[in-house]
């Protein structure tokens, strides 16, 4: 820093054999110093300068040396707002370069496994994608707002996979796959499909290119032809397409693939019975595996992440359980609330019976159980809070907690059964 008044060691060479009680202030210009963007340390410096003033009132040379601080401050504040204006225009234009989309896009085909999250926007001028292994799609959807002025669009991860686009959306957007294609053909990356896919893993809309198609099949075409160049011209040309059948063997995955589908479609409504829930949320990842895995053709191993996700739902009990257990949980809370307020009243007495009060209290809040995950669980909480004399002592002074947390463990109680 090249201004002394912000300058640690101008300080410190100033200061030598002064004797100033000065470490809250050396504290802070360090701070200041340390400063990449504008920020509460710059005020904080000010307010701990003032202080310093203070302790050592009627010295001139302290009062002179700190004359300039406020103007400084104010330099430095401007200095650090133009360097955070001009890295925030760097990460913008870095968003909306298509040289990084495609380098990103390029990963993804390399290695089918890499799972990335995306932000689009449809800007007003044409619409912009962004990827990013880091920042989660939430927030590249908020810079691309902020970027490019576009305030619709859609976010969510995305894989390649065969030459295929495979996304899953978080944040749908009307005509999502038409607007990707175009941003596809201005960056240079050519997809055979765009597959749109949702939270659950449920494909909602496939999108193929016919060019990117017919460029593939188009590829192996030198070797039939040499093939059929090198054998004999006894033989008519029309043969070898009848021998082409012989590689449909490949085709029982098709059967495969729709019963995996038609199994995840049966498995949607149990999922969303149970959304929210440990087991819903784990099964919801394994129906999503399952679906990618189908989609890039390893039947197997989608086989067993749907078996996973079956097993989980299953159950069922813990998943019915997890509506009524969140209301006991915010009924418990509450009592919390209203028991801790009583024992800080009680406390306030400060005599023995207070002292009692207090301890029955803390009692009452210690037994009343965040998760209780059984049936008996249950049973005994409803028996303790019904019939138990320290809880009939509590709620006599003025707080009946048992009403609202015994409406509430009735239909945990049914569910847990």
């Amino acid at each position: 820093m090249s201004d002394k008044v912000l300058s640690t060691k101008e300080w410190q060479r100033f200061a030598a054999g002064r004797g100033y009680k000065d470490a809250a202030f050396v504290k802070a210009l360090t701070a200041v110093e340390r400063l990449e963007t504008p920020g509460r340390e710059l005020d904080e410096l000010q307010a701990q300068s003032q202080a310093l003033l203070k302790l050592h009132k009627g010295d001139k040379e302290l009062a002179g040396w700190l004359d300039t601080l406020p103007k400084a401050l104010e330099r430095r504040r401007r200095e650090l707002e133009e360097a955070e204006s001009e890295s925030e225009a760097g990460e913008h234009s870095a968003l909306l370069d298509p040289a990084n989309l495609l380098k990103q896009l390029q990963l993804c085909k390399k290695d089918p496994q890499r799972r990335i999250e995306f932000g689009f926007v449809d800007g007003p001028a044409a619409g912009v994608l962004a990827l990013s292994p880091k920042v989660a799609g939430r927030k590249l959807y908020a810079q691309l707002c902020d970027a490019s002025g576009g305030k619709t669009g859609a976010y969510g991860s995305l894989r390649v996979v065969e030459m295929e686009l495979l996304l899953q959306i978080d944040k749908p957007l009307s005509g999502l796959v038409k607007k990707l294609r175009a941003v596809l053909h201005d960056c240079g990356f050519r997809a055979k499909a765009v597959v749109i896919c949702g939270p659950d893993g449920a494909e909602f809309e496939r999108d193929a290119d016919p060019t990117a198609t017919q460029a593939d099949d188009a590829a192996p075409a030198p070797a039939a032809a040499s093939i059929e160049s090198a054998a004999p011209p006894t033989e008519p040309p029309a043969e070898p397409p009848t021998e082409q059948p012989a590689e449909t063997p490949a085709r029982p995955a098709a059967p495969a693939t729709g019963a995996i589908t038609a199994r995840l479609k049966a498995l949607m409504p149990r999922i969303v019975a149970v959304a929210g829930s440990r087991e819903g949320i784990a099964a919801k990842q394994f129906a999503s595996d399952a679906a990618h895995l189908a989609q890039s053709g390893d039947l197997s191993a989608a086989e067993a992440a749907l078996a996973k996700a079956e097993q989980l739902l299953s159950a069922g009990t813990p998943g019915a359980a997890e509506a009524p257990l969140r209301a006991w949980r915010q009924a418990r809370d509450a009592a919390v609330v209203t028991l801790k307020a009583l024992a800080a009243e009680a406390a306030a007495e400060k005599d023995e019976e207070s002292a009692d009060a207090v301890r029955e209290v803390q009692a009452v809040v210690k037994q009343l159980t965040a998760e209780p995950g059984t049936a008996q669980q249950v049973l005994e909480l409803q028996r303790w809070l019904g019939e138990d004399d320290v809880v009939a002592d509590v709620c006599d002074m003025g707080h009946d907690i048992r009403v609202p947390l015994l409406a509430v463990l009735a239909p945990l109680q049914a569910a847990l059964n």
